[in-house]
């Protein structure tokens, strides 16, 4: 033997000392070691489960997403026609507005003028003495 492996290797007399400071484990810590691991296990278990569950739902999701999305799409796209008909059509209300505008103002004119000539033919009837 070399020098090194007396310095690396127990003593012949470690198996004795190793083997008088060997103790059974206590029942209780085999106890608690399979309560334990039956918590580990059945976290593992039921964790297993819930996520099936949840791919599940999310590929359900995803089916019934995509037609309702589909439609969503289509309902977006006829409501946008809808809305460019709208504003159209509100352009055109304003031109007409206006134009309303217009002839009230000129209506308004017309009603001064209309009482203003009555006046006058009040007053030619009271000087006239009709």
């Amino acid at each position: 033997m070399s020098p090194a492996s007396y310095l690396t290797a127990p003593p012949r007399v470690a198996a004795e000392s190793i083997a008088r400071y060997h103790r059974p484990v206590p029942l209780w810590v085999w106890i608690c070691l399979g309560i334990s691991l039956a918590a580990v296990v059945l976290t593992l278990a039921f964790l297993t489960v819930r996520g099936v569950a949840l791919w599940r739902r999310i590929v359900r999701l995803e089916e019934t997403a995509g037609v309702s999305l589909e439609t969503l799409l289509v309902e977006v796209d006829t409501m946008n026609v809808r809305l460019e008909r709208a504003n159209e059509s509100a352009e055109d209300i304003r031109e007409r507005l206006d134009e309303l505008n217009v002839a009230m103002e000129k209506v308004a004119v017309i009603r001064w003028a209309l009482s203003d000539t009555r006046e006058a033919v009040g007053f030619w009837k009271a000087l006239s003495g009709r």
